[in-house]
């Protein structure tokens, strides 16, 4: 893994850089990241607040969550200001975490850059002291006599502080009582939605929008609440859809064109989608959801060439889409045969050929293949493939220098599942490849250090241990036994929330333990399970977890290991 360290840059490789960077200014994101994909990756870190700055333009969460995690891992190959990472990031936190995280990456930014970012974000202030500050002061305010100009303000601040003491329905009564002729109508119908909302009364608050967007069919707030209630209240989904249809929007209004293109895809109306992809002017043309829209119209009007450009702007900006670039890869071999591409089936036809892969490329065949190739195979082996594949391939793609990178880069990334992560972790484990590994694990981004046992590379020690039934052979293979325990146990730990500061001394614990058994119990550690299980409970004073984990050892078998690692301590082993 690569180290933290301010990179020397020669002039060509500045070049590079400036002229990737020249060509983010300028928006023109294809030749962009065409020159970024081309870079080193120590050199994209250094361009990793440009990227982050085009996904947050095209609210890509995952992609801009997945560059800050990079940033605060190598704070050494940029200089952007933490209060601005701290602020960006607590967009992603809350939904994402919780707002018991957001202490956490305050910490971790405090420490990481020796820069203290508590209360960094503005708008957080600004909320904080007006529903704090401004109570206190305006307490007499129900007092005052009102005129009709400020009526609807008062209701509105008053429902504000309603909602701070926790008063939902009275915050309700007051947003109601703001006439439609008030300037503040609008904004109380939108406050009103979203209480109701918080309430569980999703009707409510479809009508309180609808009644938004009849006056201003532009209001983004009221449509992006309509939207979200369409995809995650099916019962509403029609009523919303039919509605939206109806409205009249202006020509600039992208947002609206956007969601009902989807809309229009949905029910396969496909050219009304077309036109209204056409009315997108702004940077959404560069979205991922925007271009596999796109592409899929462009499909299914026949419009081959179009549908392959898009295609290919989509995987030279966003290259984890591994289905897009699949679907090239189909569409110019069907072409090359005289023949129509048809998506049908494509997902289990990408699950096929991944399984094919694996099991007819040999491991030269895997190193002959290109970083792209590589990356590929990678992200889709991730996405499709199976738990034991996925271990077979990171092995082999771990001692290829051009990907090493990418498989410790997929620890940080929200896309890669957190099982595949304790996969790829316990891989590297067991490769002994790193000291220290950065990943993000259950929203939290952790700095792993990682300390092997003294003992696994002891030949005295090793020599001394007879070899497990299950391994036969040299003290390399025996290690390489011990270690692949250690590297499985050691992940279960991390992925567990545990602390591991001593789990290397636990488990060169077990190690020692094992030569002063008994051959009947000294069998029991001859089954890689009943070892990782060993190493876990050794670890963890608090068996429950580890006994709930290990669902394939019998309750018998548990308990036998749990004696046994109490009778190394007590024997201080």
């Amino acid at each position: 893994m690569a180290e933290e360290k301010v990179i020397k840059l020669s002039l060509n490789k500045d070049q590079n850089i400036d002229n990737c960077r020249k060509a983010f200014q300028e928006r023109d994101y294809v030749r962009a990241f065409s020159l970024y994909n081309d870079l080193d990756t120590d050199l994209q870190r250094v361009l990793l607040p440009e990227v982050a700055s085009f996904y947050a333009s095209v609210f890509d969460a995952c992609g801009e969550y997945g560059c800050l995690m990079r940033m605060i891992a190598y704070p050494k190959v940029h200089n952007l200001d933490p209060h601005i990472i701290m602020k960006r990031l607590k967009r992603f936190v809350v939904p994402l975490a919780g707002n018991d995280y957001i202490s956490y990456y305050e910490k971790l930014i405090e420490k990481t850059f020796g820069v203290s970012v508590c209360g960094s974000d503005l708008f957080s202030q600004i909320l904080e002291t007006k529903l704090n500050g401004e109570a206190g002061a305006n307490n007499n305010a129900s007092l005052r006599m009102l005129d009709d100009a400020n009526e609807g303000n008062f209701f509105y601040d008053q429902a504000v502080l309603s909602l701070a003491e926790g008063n939902k329905e009275e915050a309700l009564k007051l947003l109601q009582q703001i006439k439609s002729s008030d300037k503040k109508f609008i904004e109380g119908q939108n406050f009103t939605a979203v209480i109701s909302q918080m309430n569980g009364d999703i009707e409510s608050a479809v009508k309180s929008s609808m009644v938004v967007l009849k006056i201003q069919p532009d209001d983004i707030e009221a449509l992006k609440r309509l939207l979200s209630i369409a995809k995650d209240y099916t019962e509403f989904k029609e009523q919303i859809n039919q509605f939206l249809i109806s409205l009249e929007y202006s020509e600039f209004n992208d947002d609206a064109h956007f969601a009902l293109a989807k809309i229009f895809i949905e029910n396969k109306e496909f050219k009304r989608a077309e036109a209204e992809l056409n009315y997108i002017k702004s940077i959404f043309v560069y979205s991922e959801n925007y271009l596999q829209m796109q592409a899929r119209v462009y499909e299914e009007l026949g419009k081959m060439d179009e549908c392959k450009t898009a295609l290919q702007t989509l995987i030279t900006i966003y290259p984890k889409n591994v289905r897009a670039r699949y679907k090239l890869r189909c569409i110019a071999t069907a072409e090359s045969q005289g023949l129509k591409y048809t998506s049908e089936n494509e997902t289990k036809r990408m699950q096929e050929e991944i399984e094919s892969f694996l099991e007819n490329t040999s491991e030269d065949d895997f190193c002959k293949l290109n970083r792209t190739e590589l990356e590929y195979y990678f992200r889709s082996i991730c996405y499709y493939a199976s738990d034991l594949s996925l271990k077979k391939s990171v092995l082999v793609m771990l001692s290829i220098s051009k990907l090493k990178d990418v498989i410790f880069d997929s620890l940080l990334e929200i896309e890669t599942g957190e099982k595949q992560k304790e996969i790829i972790l316990s891989t590297i484990i067991q490769l002994a490849m790193a000291k220290d590994v950065y990943a993000v694990v259950y929203g939290k981004l952790k700095k792993i250090h990682i300390d092997y046992p003294k003992l696994l590379y002891n030949k005295d020690y090793l020599d001394a241990l007879k070899s497990p039934k299950a391994i036969k052979g040299s003290v390399s293979n025996y290690r390489a036994y011990l270690i692949n325990a250690y590297a499985q146990a050691f992940t279960v730990r991390v992925f567990d929330e545990g602390r591991i500061t001593k789990f290397s001394k636990n488990a060169e614990m077990v190690i020692k333990g094992i030569q002063f058994l008994d051959p009947e119990d000294r069998v029991l550690f001859d089954d890689l399970d009943n070892l990782v299980f060993a190493f876990c409970v050794a670890d963890c004073q608090m068996y429950a977890t580890s006994k709930v984990m290990f669902v394939a050892i019998d309750s018998e078998t548990k308990k036998k290991i749990i004696n046994l690692v109490k009778e190394f301590k007590v024997a201080k082993i």
